[in-house]
């Protein structure tokens, strides 16, 4: 699990006491609150563009405002001294060392267009360390989520572990690569992106949250992001490492604090495409 450090073993105890309550409440909650999606997708609803972003076209829709309402509305009564940070609705109770963050749909494009390659992300950070993650996709039923040392997945009523599938390391020149769409980069991270992807067997384009996930499970080689928010990356980081693969930002630096970043099974290819982006 990925663990802050604690002092003593009951600290411990009791943290671990803690991630199973806010586990148990997550694998309620959080699919409920992704159900509230449900009543616009490929239905009528209103969408408007936020401004001051690196994306020339950033919507928002009726229905992230309502998925972070409602999850905000039962965290707050379930545990009211948590702080919340949301990308609709902003930071609450900053100084509380636990600290949800919420993503109500990762993939507001995909939502309004009527694709499927969207999902509702929540964290859960202690200290501000990601202690719990977990991403849903309440249309086809599925629900991801970790805790840095283990990772499932679920799917209606069937249930498994994710593990990486054992197999030889490969090198970015038999890799496939993936990333959201080359609008996302600016220049120079253009720039440095092209000359990963020149090295690289394939380079598909889009997904996502589900880009990360999938890199988890070991069916993609390596996902490239810029710029991203904590919201989008942190509830994923419990999921990722605890299938067991690896996320850093470009410059190798802790994925937390979002930015540039790099997920990928396998050592090599990271240590191959730390030096392919350097700017």
């Amino acid at each position: 699990m990925i663990r802050p450090v604690i002092g003593s073993e009951q600290e411990i105890k009791d943290l671990q006491m803690s991630i199973e309550t806010y586990l148990s409440f997550m694998l309620n909650e959080v699919v409920d609150a992704s159900k509230q999606s449900l009543p616009y997708f490929r239905g009528d609803f209103k969408i408007a563009e936020k401004s001051n972003t690196v994306y020339a076209y950033d919507p928002v829709t009726e229905a992230d405002k309502a998925v972070e309402q409602y999850l905000r509305k039962q965290i707050e009564t379930r545990f009211p001294d948590h702080g919340i940070e949301g990308e609709e609705y902003g930071l609450t109770n900053s100084s509380s060392p636990w600290r949800w963050i919420i993503d109500p749909i990762d993939g507001t494009r995909y939502f309004m267009t009527g694709l499927t390659g969207w999902a509702t992300l929540v964290g859960l950070l202690y200290e501000g360390e990601p202690i719990l993650g977990m991403a849903v996709q309440p249309f086809t039923e599925e629900v991801y989520y970790g805790d840095g040392t283990t990772a499932f997945w679920h799917h209606k009523k069937v249930k498994r572990q994710i593990n990486i599938p054992a197999k030889a390391s490969p090198t970015l020149d038999n890799c496939i690569v993936m990333t959201y769409s080359p609008d996302a980069f600016l220049e120079h991270e253009a720039r440095a992106f092209a000359q990963l992807s020149a090295r690289t067997k394939a380079t598909l384009y889009g997904s996502d949250c589900f880009a990360f996930i999938m890199a988890a499970m070991g069916y993609i080689d390596i996902v490239v992001e810029a710029n991203l928010e904590r919201y989008d990356i942190v509830p994923l980081l419990p999921i990722i490492k605890g299938a067991g693969a690896l996320a850093t930002q470009w410059n190798g630096e802790s994925a937390t604090q979002a930015g540039n970043i790099i997920v990928t099974p396998y050592e090599t290819i990271l240590n191959e495409a730390q030096t392919c982006l350097k700017l």
